[in-house]
């Protein structure tokens, strides 16, 4: 079946998550499933057991795999509960910068993140 003109190609992070393997990166932990461009929280104990440092390099690692980038976060409530933040993205831009495709209308979805209005594309956003 033949794509029409219209239909754009998916973003790389769509690409990623649909590739539904079964294959496992680093820390035997399926990144493919988190890389949906939504923010996940895994838990020390539930998601991993290594330190959750090393987690933030195996989610880095997953993402240049991928094609894609990653933003991951470390919280720690009280001594019990430990978790790494993850959120995947098409590409990582300053802000006030455009996407990579020229578009300069970004959604902002938070602080850090943003959604380009032209290509759908996430963006991880970083300070100048």
């Amino acid at each position: 079946m033949k794509k029409s003109s219209d239909e754009e190609a998916p973003t790389p992070i769509a690409a990623a998550s649909k590739k539904a393997t079964a294959r496992r990166d680093d820390l035997g932990m399926p990144w493919h499933l988190w890389a949906d461009g939504k923010p996940h929280r895994l838990k020390k104990g539930k998601h991993y057991t290594v330190d959750s440092k090393r987690v933030q390099e195996a989610a880095k690692a997953a993402s240049q795999k991928m094609g894609i980038t990653v933003r991951s976060a470390r919280d720690q409530i009280s001594n019990k509960h430990e978790y790494v933040w993850v959120q995947f993205a098409d590409h990582a831009t300053f802000i006030g910068e455009p996407c990579p495709c020229g578009g300069r209308e970004l959604a902002r979805l938070h602080r850090h993140y943003a959604r380009c209005e032209s290509c759908g594309a996430t963006l991880a956003l970083t300070e100048p």
